[in-house]
């Protein structure tokens, strides 16, 4: 009589202790809203639950939220709310919450917030060391980027002016903090790739709809260009008003009223242009002297083991002379 009059009791507890043993914490997760405008706009995002978690907390892009005055995390009749204060344009991104139970996470589905800004900086942010290389010169390109988990993917890439071919960059390194995650790509400022654009692209396979770009213009340029152009400006703007120019002197007036001439060899000058022109001449190879530098070392370093495990072996042991103990032996049986 007992199991009938509470036949919906045992059906409840059996339920819960039977059926739903490995539920899903999480009923309902947050909801895309529309585009908000940044200023004093507020909007929060809402995790219904089916049991009271262990605890719990919200993620922006994977990141874990920090509650404060603009991030605001509550929690009661097993819905935990985020709410977010004066949206800005930095507000942008996926958001998702986070539960515990006996020690199991549990996380929502992502629901992306997207913030109409009339002057905001969006990502990926190109730096470049410098606007003009000369050539062989090492160029620095770094792309910075949201903290996302998991991170973003950083590329570089070359784009040439006939944009029928581009060209792929290695990434040197990459570094982040609490907030942003950057990359650089080093490379030598070839000729090819003067006039070309150095482009960032940074993707994620989690938030599909996070794909940015940026660039910067390379422009390289070679030494001697540079020295000519600098020499014809100065020779246009460097024209005194008491000069006689002649083909082979120059007239100049002194303070004492005399005149003295100045004679220029122009085949002198173009001999010494002739020779100087090799200093300008770039040499990028010079991997091999450090690749026969390290060879070297390998094998001193090789030879120096060599050697200690060769003389570690030898035992020295101390020689005995025969004429001296047969003359110990003599003695011994005279006595």
């Amino acid at each position: 009589m007992f199991i009938f009059n509470n036949y919906p009791t045992i059906c409840l507890i059996f339920y819960i202790y039977f059926v739903n043993v490995g539920g899903k914490l999480i009923s309902r997760g947050p909801e895309s809203e529309p585009p908000v405008y940044e200023g004093n706009t507020d909007t929060k995002f809402t995790c219904i639950l089916n049991e009271v978690p262990d605890n719990y907390e919200w993620l922006k892009n994977g990141i874990t939220i920090t509650p404060d005055e603009h991030y605001n995390v509550t929690y009661g009749k097993r819905k935990t709310t985020l709410e977010i204060d004066k949206v800005k344009c930095t507000d942008k991104g996926y958001y998702q919450c986070k539960v515990w139970k006996n020690g199991k996470p549990e996380v929502s589905e992502k629901a992306q917030l997207r913030v109409i800004y009339t002057n905001c900086e969006t990502y990926p942010i190109c730096e470049m060391s410098k606007s003009v290389y000369e050539q062989c010169e090492m160029v620095y390109m770094t792309c910075i980027t949201e903290k996302k988990s998991p991170p973003d993917n950083i590329e570089f890439n070359v784009e040439y002016l006939d944009a029928e071919r581009s060209k792929h960059l290695n990434t040197t390194c990459q570094c982040g903090n609490g907030t942003h995650l950057w990359a650089t790509s080093e490379f030598t400022a070839d000729p090819d790739l003067d006039n070309t654009k150095i482009v960032c692209k940074i993707s994620n396979n989690q938030f599909p709809g996070d794909v940015g770009y940026c660039n910067k213009s390379l422009v390289i340029q070679s030494s001697t260009t540079t020295d000519k152009i600098d020499d014809r400006v100065m020779d246009e703007t460097a024209t005194p008003d008491t000069e006689e120019v002649t083909d082979s002197k120059i007239t100049t007036e002194t303070p004492t009223g005399k005149q003295e001439e100045e004679t220029t060899d122009d085949e002198t000058t173009d001999n010494k242009t002739d020779d100087n022109a090799d200093k300008y001449t770039c040499e990028c190879n010079n991997g091999w002297i450090i690749f026969l530098l390290i060879i070297i070392i390998i094998l001193c370093i090789i030879l120096i083991i060599c050697f200690y495990f060769l003389f570690s072996k030898i035992k020295f042991t101390p020689q005995t002379n025969p004429e001296n103990n047969s003359a110990i032996e003599l003695s011994e049986t005279s006595t």
